[in-house]
């Protein structure tokens, strides 16, 4: 008899964990597409932004500038939002260290174009049916 509930209880795990595994949701090739082809436009539109304001009015980092309390608000906030997804991409390069720093410098250099720009390599080496607890691994 208590085998028997050993038996029972075991196959009710064991189902009741295929059952989590199967509800996990994945992506499909549309959702997919979408991802890859949003994170390039923006990635596309921040990079042409960036070029287009230092051809019309120069470099934004000038002394003056950065005198200023606005651009260093802006500063500190943009790096405090930058720093965690700066360990996000550095703890999932993990397996290559060269590449997790290089990715870190590139977000601190070229800012909001290379974050974008990287999720479009991350959504890129996703396949269709991979679940999206794969983002963070």
């Amino acid at each position: 008899m208590l085998r028997r509930m050993r038996e029972e209880e075991s196959h009710s795990l064991s189902s009741s964990s295929s059952s989590f595994s199967s509800s996990t949701p994945t992506f499909s090739l549309f959702s997919l597409t979408i991802l890859r082809v949003l994170s390039a436009l923006t990635s596309i539109g921040f990079a042409i932004t960036l070029i287009v304001t230092i051809e019309t009015d120069g470099s934004p980092f000038y002394w003056s500038l950065l005198e200023a309390k606005w651009m260093k608000t802006t500063l500190v906030d943009f790096y405090c939002v930058l720093a965690p997804l700066c360990a996000l991409a550095a703890w999932r390069e993990r397996s290559n260290p060269l590449f997790s720093f290089l990715t870190v410098l590139y977000f601190c250099c070229l800012g909001t174009s290379a974050v974008h720009s990287y999720l479009w390599l991350v959504f890129y080496r996703l396949k269709p049916g991979d679940p999206i607890t794969k983002l963070l691994a």
